[in-house]
């Protein structure tokens, strides 16, 4: 791997919407108790399923869980019961997105059991807006998932891009400033750029931890860079490169520094994959936008041949034999990456980098929460944690597709019909007719 991608970000002016003080029209009220009962639970710690569970909410909170006759139900609850052979998921967290991209995608999250995006690109004059989200999705006066964000990106000077207008650092002191301005601007994380020297990315990176705010990577593919970083101190790396200049065995130690160093790799396969008619003709665009589509057909994006994609899955691969961390991330909405669908892709890809099905739908729960910090929050179903769960059909540790089947979803205890979802994300999205935003191209 090693002949740098050139990469291609859009440029938007979008924002999700922004409701007003009422809860947003189709936004369920809050059950003060719930219970979804006679599901099999799958509930992110590893412990095996257990059928016929039942799983009480109150509150917004998990209050119990159990087999089904052995948990109390309060009285006046809310009944859910799963169909048969139906699984009840932690919900599912998507960890690379980019929510200002285009409008009133926010629905199609949900609508495919992902309760929480970490949005890492948008620029300092739209995180008024997204921070608003932020805080009323949970208590639905917005219909979309949780959202974390990182805000610009901390870059070098010149920057290698200005798709996100944010902080430049010339050096260590610069970044210091970069990222005290984006933890005083409030956001969830902070994400560093491929132009950052590594001396200013250790400064960044101290003074964030300082602040209790984890740092990821979109880093340059190079390999003494990539090994700087490694040693930096970063929690995370995000995306996987292909480059035909690195050796096998240079491949394999990066791959094996990065699991030794205890860092998360959001590998975001499904933007990468080579532009196979399964890829650029998926069903599942027909549920979204003509103006999303239309969209992507001025984009220019590299997509992967077959052997250079296969390079990249088997760094992953290496990654995770390795005993590396993974998280499941996908870019979206760059091409052919579909809000919300496209998670479930990626958990397909990452089980063909030899994840078993539980551990696929543990990087996209458990290790995700740990990744952003909020373990004791979300990620597992336990008591004490949000009420985030994703009503499947059918069993994923058998056929991982099931994830896909989303039969309801539950953010924060209000129930969600995936179908009036994503009727309200189509009608929600800017019309086919109304110009859309420029693409800039990256380096």
């Amino acid at each position: 791997m090693a002949r740098l991608v050139p990469l291609v970000i859009t440029l938007c002016g979008f924002a999700p919407p922004v409701a007003a003080a009422p809860p947003t029209p189709g936004s369920p009220p809050p059950a003060r108790s719930l219970a979804i009962r006679g599901a099999t639970l799958i509930d992110g710690t590893g412990r095996p399923p257990l059928a016929n569970a039942c799983v009480v909410m109150e509150g917004g909170r998990i209050t119990a869980v159990g087999p089904l006759g052995r948990v109390r139900v309060p009285a006046g609850a809310r009944l859910i019961t799963a169909p048969k052979g139906a699984t009840l998921l932690p919900g599912l967290i998507d960890m690379h997105v980019h929510t200002t991209v285009h409008a009133g995608l926010m629905p199609y999250f949900l609508a495919n059991g992902v309760t929480s995006v970490r949005d890492l690109g948008c620029g300092e004059d739209q995180l008024p807006s997204l921070k608003r989200y932020r805080d009323e999705a949970p208590a639905g006066k917005q219909i979309g998932p949780r959202l974390f964000l990182a805000g610009p990106p901390l870059d070098g000077l010149p920057r290698a891009a200005s798709w996100f207008p944010g902080p430049g650092a010339r050096d260590p002191a610069g970044a210091v400033a970069g990222v005290t301005s984006l933890a005083d601007a409030g956001v969830d994380v902070v994400k560093l750029y491929r132009r950052l020297d590594i001396a200013s990315a250790r400064a960044a990176i101290a003074e964030a931890h300082r602040r209790n705010l984890p740092v990821t990577w979109d880093y340059q593919w190079n390999s003494r860079y990539l090994e700087n970083a490694i040693r930096s101190g970063v929690d995370g790396l995000e995306h996987v490169y292909y480059s035909e200049r690195s050796a096998r065995d240079e491949s394999d130690r990066l791959a094996e520094s990065i699991a030794a160093g205890r860092i998360w790799l959001d590998p975001t396969l499904v933007a990468f994959r080579p532009p196979e008619r399964a890829v650029t003709h998926d069903p599942d665009f027909r549920q979204l936008p003509a103006s999303l589509t239309r969209f992507w057909s001025r984009l220019f994006w590299p997509m992967e041949t077959d052997a250079e994609f296969e390079s990249m899955k088997a760094f992953v691969r290496k990654v995770h034999r390795s005993g590396g961390r993974l998280l499941a991330g996908t870019d979206s909405p760059v091409k052919y990456v579909a809000p919300g669908y496209a998670l479930h892709q990626e958990l397909q890809l990452l089980a063909a980098c030899s994840l078993t099905p539980m551990e696929a739908i543990q990087v996209a729960t458990r290790n995700a929460a740990q990744a952003l910090r909020r373990e004791k929050e979300l990620g597992t179903v336990e008591p004490g944690k949000r009420a985030d769960l994703a009503l499947v059909l059918g069993d994923p540790l058998k056929d991982l597709r099931a994830t896909r089947k989303v039969y309801r979803v539950v953010l924060d205890g209000r129930v969600y019909d995936p179908q009036a979802l994503v009727r309200q994300a189509q009608q929600a999205a800017p019309p086919d007719s109304k110009p859309l935003p420029p693409y800039v191209h990256g380096e």
